[in-house]
């Protein structure tokens, strides 16, 4: 059980920061309201995706367990079999969350740098007006 909390530490490590970012820039003030709608819609996303993920892995436990409980009465052979394509399974889906978290996490960046942009720039602006007036 600790080898599988360890696995899956750098996993919520990831996910937690993304969503601190997310909730940062969702809760920012001033203009950027297209950018929060952005990023809300990809956290969004990425919670439907993880949400997918752990139903398909849920649906499949119960399955997989009976089928290694029938193998254990028979060899121990198809045991290991079995728990390799669990452990492949299981790698492979978190592959896919890894992957999409650092989607997201490009995404935020690049929406992150172009807001900080468009800032600057407005702020600019506004110090031309008040020094032409």
């Amino acid at each position: 059980m600790e080898e599988r909390k360890s696995s899956l530490t750098p996993i919520f490590a990831v996910l937690g920061g993304l969503a601190g970012a997310i909730a940062g820039l969702l809760l920012a003030p001033g203009p950027g309201r297209e950018t929060r709608e952005k990023l809300k819609r990809n956290y969004n996303d990425l919670v439907n995706d993880i949400n997918a993920i752990v139903r398909n892995v849920d649906e499949k436990v119960p399955v997989v367990m009976d089928k290694v409980s029938s193998i254990v009465k028979e060899t121990p052979d198809k045991v290991i079999t079995e728990v390799d394509y669990v452990n492949k399974e299981v790698s492979d889906r978190v592959n896919k969350v890894m992957d999409r978290g650092t989607e997201l996490y490009d995404v935020i960046k690049k929406t992150t740098i172009s807001s900080i942009d468009a800032g600057k720039k407005t702020y600019k602006k506004e110090i031309k007006k008040k020094e032409g007036k």
